[in-house]
């Protein structure tokens, strides 16, 4: 970016305006001077309150993301980098995090810390570069925290965070930034120009502490992290937290404690308290379950790790025990979910439940996990996982009425019958049950609605399917695999950066923002190395490479590529033709896929390119979900 557009682009962002309240801060009065201070940090909280739902969001699915190993990663610039820092490092002493748990990094390292390395967030590639050393999975979150929202360093960190599949949130305190379009879920309170122009360590540094505190506090708690607000996984490394500890404890299980009364092992006196504490080794959430249910320590350690160290849960499980008094094989479960849909895609796993009249029981979503690309066992697995959640149980399922599992490679009636077998030996069902196994494209057919209409798919691959009434395929134009079609997918944009890559490596074409992009995540630089790049690796793993690419085409073109530009409108056109040849001008239209549903731009580009080849798009749908009208399908029949 040029001086001159880096310049324009200050004068709009809401971070670098001049607040005219503050105009003669440096004439008058300190108290005025300070008074103006206190009001303007009483904005921030107020503009953080507009994005709770963001924030929730994001709560929601980082915890799953931790429960099945993963870590928060807080990435930014200066002070952003800073207060992430500072967020990670109180987790391990208050939650007894791991210290890989929750992990803070800024650009320029811990040396930045303390002295100012502002120069290195100027570079993408570096952003990039430096997230290696963490190996990023999907089962990880990345926080890139910028306050301008446009920070090179810290779109290259959530650029690399976007390719292992991890899930991407973004920080800013401007709307309608880069930073936005560039990660799953973004968070933006706008706080207003700030007391000294351009000094975001101030409302945004209130803000942003304030922010990571909501997150890391919500994600902990959502961990069992607490016990109601109890700090019941302190741990207990200075004699202030041994204080805090026991008196946690007390208030837990003492004469008057948070406890009281559930038990006939509670209302315990100092002195016993201080004897279960030195039998568990001074840990508090042993501690509390040992004298809430009488265990020995060792089994309540069994039972703490059996609820994956969610004390309440382990106090539920032990007082239904209790209650069932102790029947060997009881398999009592408290969901009254009954019709069940489970959406496993190319980016995610989505499940829905409903109960008997139809009422939603909850909606749960774990990372991509198909048929088509994962062994049986782990397959059977994540939809067990994915299932209990929306259930509302950590432990058994209910019995189900109907189940439809629609997954991405699940096209064979071989491989249909296969998981239908196994899925009767999986889920507690009766010979009643109702058993729909099929591709995830029928799955987004439910929401056409007992309708004749289309399905149009851009992902990794893109397909389009005419469905009649009945929900039964009449018509599909492509689908055909990314060597013989996937015309406008994934795969077919990245294929184009790739030869665009090529064309600049053999001076065919100019450099452009995407070429640089490409070569870098390629990590060539020369014509042998390109090629070594591009071809190493199997099959799967060299579509995956390239259809990953995509992405960095989007994130060129917003910026202004005019490469990236021309690549999304071709790709747009070839889709839409696809369409076309199973499409009626006034047909609904449900679209799905990662890139008509979590690109904007794109969907754009793509309606555009139906209407010139006059096609009615007021009744096209984005679906990222189709759990859900799957879900209300089974009631119907």
């Amino acid at each position: 970016m040029t001086t001159d557009s880096l310049a324009k682009l200050l004068t709009v962002l809401t971070t670098e305006q001049a607040n005219p309240k503050s105009a003669n801060i440096d004439s008058i009065p300190t108290t005025e001077l300070l008074q103006i201070i206190n009001d303007e940090d009483a904005l921030v909280p107020i503009a953080i309150r507009k994005e709770l739902p963001s924030i929730s969001a994001a709560v929601d699915q980082i915890y799953p993301r931790m429960l099945a190993g993963g870590r928060l990663i807080y990435v930014g610039c200066g002070t952003s980098g800073r207060l992430g820092v500072v967020d990670a490092s109180e987790c391990p002493p208050t939650y007894s995090a791991h210290p890989d748990q929750v992990i803070g990094w800024m650009a320029g390292g811990d040396a930045a810390i303390r002295k100012a390395a502002e120069g290195v967030e100027d570079s993408f590639e570096k952003g990039d570069q430096d997230m290696n050393q963490f190996s990023i999975t999907e089962n990880d979150t990345l926080v890139g925290i910028a306050a301008s929202g446009r920070t090179p360093y810290v779109l290259g960190a959530v650029a690399h965070a976007k390719q292992r599949k991890a899930l991407t949130v973004g920080l800013s305190f401007n709307k309608g930034i880069v930073l936005e379009k560039a990660v799953d879920i973004m968070i933006a309170p706008v706080c207003g120009p700030e007391v000294v122009t351009g000094s975001t360590r101030m409302k945004a540094g209130t803000a942003t502490k304030l922010v990571l505190n909501m997150l890391s506090t919500g994600v902990m708690v959502r961990l069992g992290k607490t016990l109601g607000n109890l700090m019941v996984d302190v741990k207990s490394s200075n004699e202030k937290l041994v204080a805090r500890s026991r008196r946690i404890v007390k208030m837990a299980v003492g004469p008057s404690g948070y406890l009281a009364g559930s038990n006939d092992l509670v209302n315990m006196d100092d002195q016993t308290i201080d004897q279960v504490m030195k039998a568990c080794n001074g840990q508090v959430k042993l501690s509390i379950l040992v004298a809430m249910t009488g265990l020995s320590v060792a089994d309540a350690v069994d039972l703490l790790e059996k609820n994956q160290g969610v004390l309440r849960a382990a106090l539920e499980e032990r007082k239904v025990s209790h209650q069932s008094k102790h029947i060997e094989g009881s398999n009592k479960s408290t969901s009254n979910a009954r019709y069940l849909a489970i959406d496993c895609g190319g980016t995610k796993m989505a499940a829905a439940a409903l109960d008997e009249q139809g009422n939603i029981v909850a909606q749960a979503q774990i990372p991509s996990t198909n048929f088509a690309t994962t062994a049986m066992d782990v397959f059977l697995s994540k939809l067990q996982q994915v299932a209990q959640l929306a259930c509302g149980t950590e432990t058994s399922l209910p019995t189900f009425k109907a189940i439809w599992v629609g997954s991405a490679g699940c096209d064979a009636p071989s491989s249909q019958k296969e998981l239908n077998t196994k899925l009767r030996g999986t889920f507690h069902v009766t010979d009643d049950t109702k058993i729909r196994v099929t591709n995830d494209v029928d799955l987004l057919a439910s929401g056409l609605g007992k309708k004749e209409g289309v399905v149009l798919i851009a992902g990794t691959g893109s397909i389009a399917i005419r469905y009649n009434a009945a929900g039964q395929r009449i018509q599909r134009s492509g689908g055909l695999g990314f060597l013989a079609g996937d015309e406008g997918s994934g795969w077919d944009i990245g294929q184009a950066a790739v030869r665009h890559a090529g064309a600049v490596i053999d001076e065919r074409a100019s450099p452009s923002i995407l070429s640089k992009r490409v070569h870098a995540q390629l990590e060539c630089e020369d014509r042998a190395g390109f090629i070594a790049k591009v071809y190493a690796g199997d099959e799967p793993t060299r579509k995956g490479r390239i259809t990953k690419l995509a992405e960095t085409v989007l994130t060129s073109a917003y910026e202004g590529c005019a490469v990236s530009q021309n690549i999304l409108t071709e790709s747009a056109k070839k889709i839409a033709l696809v369409a076309s040849y199973v499409t009626q001008s006034d047909d609904t239209i449900i679209l799905g896929g990662g890139l008509l549903t979590g690109a904007l731009a794109y969907q754009t580009l793509v309606k555009d390119s139906l209407i010139e080849l006059g096609i009615n798009i007021e009744k096209a749908v984005p679906m990222e979900n189709a759990a859900l009208p799957a879900a209300r399908s089974l009631l119907d029949n």
